[in-house]
């Protein structure tokens, strides 16, 4: 019998979705924010590590999504780093 995965995936205003079943074809979702952010160097050990799940690379652009890219997003903005607004959130 052939295998097939299933996902679903709906991009919304504020949050990403995420459907799935895991390997014992029990359901699961993800949600996480609709928001992305340019990666910054990170400097507390824990939060360098959680932020790493958070990282993507886009066309050789190293990017933070959901919360990561909210709270580092948020930083850099209070702190003058950004002058671009950033984070941004999806689909605004």
């Amino acid at each position: 019998m052939e295998h097939h995965n299933v996902i679903g995936l709906d991009i919304g205003h504020s949050t990403v979705k995420v459907a799935y079943a895991n390997l014992a074809g029990e359901p699961q979702t993800i949600i996480f924010p609709s928001a992305v952010s340019p990666a910054i160097e990170i400097y507390d050990d824990s939060e360098s590590k959680r932020a790493q799940d958070d990282t993507v690379t886009i066309a050789g652009n190293h990017l933070f999504i959901g919360d990561t890219a909210e709270v580092q997003g948020r930083r850099n903005t209070q702190n003058n780093v950004s002058e671009v607004g950033y984070p941004y959130k999806c689909g605004v």
